[in-house]
């Protein structure tokens, strides 16, 4: 035992420092060391930022490329994410090496990585199309609570997308990710409510949901699922008003917490 644990401190001695250096090369863009909220803000912006270093510095891109390549050769999970990151949003995907090291890190727990191997067995790239396998992916982010796997997983229950159709089981997870603020999960609550799938039918609270879509700039794609018309035909004045004063207080509550 105590050789395994010197063998394993040795190995993390060789580790850390390449993928300081990769971090080192990104300049600005370093990422801490923190892999959920990280990950979350790396997948909003490393394919704009990827596509800058192409143009700007693609020996820095070069660099860091290789010390994440080592470092995720050596089995650390955020190199191993990243590098997938790195290999998705090249002109030319080659998604058999996008495949391999966001496998290799979701197999090592990390949410993000999890979550997009789902994203590629729902999509079928690089590998065949598999809402099961999607499913399961995108359950293990949720549960370690990543919100836009949780939003994707209330979608694949409520059509019953690789898992039993579970209305309940949607609402629940919509609900998780929405309280996270992730934008395109008060449509999908909006839509059960209105529906009356897995929760009573309410369509004050179904028109609270799409406003709520709204504030978080995604009315117009809330807008897709359902017209505003269909919504408030049978709603009284006073329901309307009654639906658009939960949705301001709920968006007052969601942003004096963040």
């Amino acid at each position: 035992m105590d050789e395994e644990i010197q063998k394993r401190e040795m190995s993390i001695e060789k580790i850390t420092p390449r993928f300081t250096l990769g971090e080192i090369h990104f300049g600005d863009m370093a990422i801490p060391r923190k892999p959920v909220a990280a990950m979350d803000w790396w997948s909003e912006k490393v394919c704009h930022i990827l596509q800058g270093l192409y143009t700007f510095v693609p020996s820095e891109f070069d660099a860091a490329f290789k010390w994440y390549r080592y470092a995720a050769e050596q089995g650390e999970a955020y190199a191993q994410t990243i590098l997938g990151l790195m290999y998705q949003c090249e002109q030319d995907v080659q998604f058999a090496a996008v495949v391999k090291w966001f496998t290799l890190a979701a197999e090592q727990g990390v949410p993000k990585a999890q979550y997009n191997i789902g994203r590629l067995y729902y999509r079928g790239k690089g590998v065949p199309r598999d809402y099961a396998a999607a499913a399961k992916w995108y359950t293990r982010a949720a549960e370690q609570g990543l919100a836009e796997a949780q939003s994707e997983l209330g979608r694949m229950y409520s059509h019953g997308w690789g898992v039993p159709q579970d209305n309940e089981a949607a609402v629940k997870w919509f609900t998780l990710a929405v309280q996270q603020g992730r934008a395109d999960a008060p449509r999908g609550l909006g839509w059960l409510y209105l529906k009356g799938k897995g929760v009573p039918r309410d369509l004050v609270r179904a028109y609270m949901w799409f406003n709520v879509a709204e504030s978080f700039d995604d009315y117009n794609y809330a807008m897709f699922w359902v017209s505003e018309d269909e919504i408030t035909k049978d709603m009284t004045p006073a329901e309307i008003k009654e639906a658009k004063k939960l949705a301001r207080d709920w968006m007052k509550k969601y942003r004096s917490m963040k």
